[in-house]
C-alpha cells in the first residue's frame, strides 16, 4: 500500500501511473491509498461557510487548490495536506474521481471528527459505495 497525500486528481493520476510502473518493474502488487480530510454539508454554500469559519477560529490561511480541494485548513489538527469542501454530492463525486484515478483506499479525517464522521457516514459513503458498485462496508 502506497499512501498519497491530498492533491488534485490529475496529480494523483500521474503519481499512480508512475508507482504502477515501478511496481510492475519490481514484480510487486500495488494498492494506492489517499489521506484526505472532508468537510461536507447539505449545500456547497454551507460547506464553504463552515470552512471559512473554521479557518477564522483557528487562524489558518487556507487556499483553494482545485475543484473543492482546500490546502492548509486542518493541517495542524489532522495532519492531512488538503480538505475536500463541498456538498454531500460534490464530495462523493470527488472521492469517486480519486477512485477512478486508481485510489483503492481512503484515510478520511475531519474537524470536528465525530460530527463529520456521522455526516460522511450517513450522506457520502453510502452514495459513493453505490456509485462504485461496492457492497462491502469497510472501516478502520
Amino acid at each position: 500500500m502506497h499512501v498519497l497525500e491530498a492533491q488534485p486528481v490529475s496529480d494523483v493520476q500521474q503519481a499512480v501511473a508512475q508507482l504502477k510502473t515501478l511496481a510492475e518493474q519490481a514484480g510487486r502488487p500495488l494498492q494506492i491509498g489517499l489521506r484526505i480530510d472532508v468537510l461536507a454539508r447539505e449545500t456547497e454554500e454551507e460547506a464553504i461557510f463552515d470552512a471559512r469559519r473554521h479557518a477564522e477560529q483557528t487562524q489558518h490561511q487556507p487556499s483553494l487548490s482545485q475543484a473543492g480541494l482546500w490546502r492548509g485548513l486542518t493541517t495542524s489538527s489532522t495532519g492531512a495536506a488538503g480538505v475536500l469542501v463541498g456538498s454531500f454530492a460534490q464530495v462523493q463525486q470527488q472521492l469517486a474521481d480519486y477512485a477512478a484515478a486508481g485510489v483503492s483506499q481512503f484515510i478520511l479525517g475531519a474537524v470536528p471528527s465525530l460530527e463529520e464522521a456521522y455526516r460522511v457516514g450517513e450522506n457520502v459513503l453510502p452514495a459513493l459505495r453505490a456509485q462504485l458498485g461496492l457492497s462491502t462496508r469497510l472501516a478502520a
